[in-house]
Formats: structure tokens, C-alpha cells, sequence
């Protein structure tokens, strides 16, 4: 499916839709993609069968000038849905100034994950991640 036969694709419609998402600076809530296409914005979801994506050509543009903030780091899974609710699960963060892509609170690099719960505060709670490489900032 090419980028011009995705018909306007609602909340509701995504569910169940590879997605990825990012948080996004300017409207303080996390911008969905769908086959790489932005389509909304909500304050919160929840992920099934995830991938950490940091796009290295994009993360090097950064590192060459941080003050000006580029997307370089998304999460890639089927949207669940958007009704979040604690779990108890790890915290997971990711602060391009400090690490090149998501971390767990061990600061060990985290490559995928089960279950991804992003809430409106910006958390990112995870169940079943699967730790990777990673080289520090």
C-alpha cells in the first residue's frame, strides 16, 4: 500500500494499524503515523509489539546542531487503543542530549517491547523489553 491510496484515517480506524509515533515538541501530544503519513495527534496510547526506531542520518543532524530539534527517535507498533492504564511496568526514557535513543531506568539501551504504554506526562511504560547496543551522547 503506497502513501496515496491511505484514505483520512480517524483514531478509532488506526486501531489495530502499525503506526509510529514520536512525541511532538509543538502540540505537547504524540503525532501518529500510518505508512509513514501523519494522520493525528493524541494526549496518550497504548502500543503492542513495539520497535525503539532512531533514524541515524536524522540523529547525526542533531548531534550537528542541538539546538534545533529534529524527530530522530519513534516508536514502531500496532495501536491497542488510547485508554491508558498503569501496569506497573519499566520506565523507559529518551533524552537525545543525554543518550542516542531509549534507555531503561538502568540507562541500558531498549531495542522493543511487548507492551508500550505512552502517557499524557510523557511516560513510557514498557512490559517484555528486549534490551540492545547503545553508545552514549
Amino acid at each position: 500500500m503506497n502513501r496515496k491510496s491511505i484514505p483520512e484515517i480517524g483514531p478509532e480506524a488506526a486501531i489495530g494499524r502499525r503506526v509510529s509515533v514520536h512525541w511532538n515538541l509543538h502540540h505537547d501530544a504524540y503525532s501518529v503515523k500510518v505508512a509513514g503519513k501523519p494522520v493525528f495527534l493524541v494526549p496518550q496510547l497504548t502500543l503492542r509489539d513495539c520497535v525503539t526506531v532512531v533514524v541515524p542520518r536524522l540523529r547525526a543532524s542533531f548531534e550537528a546542531r542541538p539546538q534545533r530539534r529534529t524527530v530522530h527517535a519513534l516508536i514502531k507498533g500496532t495501536l491497542v487503543g488510547y485508554d491508558v492504564v498503569p501496569f506497573g511496568g519499566d520506565i523507559v526514557r529518551c533524552n537525545p542530549f543525554k543518550w542516542s535513543g531509549f534507555v531503561d531506568e538502568d540507562e541500558r539501551a531498549v531495542a522493543a517491547a511487548d507492551l508500550i504504554v505512552l502517557h499524557p506526562d510523557k511516560k513510557i511504560e514498557v512490559r517484555g523489553l528486549t534490551l540492545a547496543q547503545l553508545s552514549g551522547v
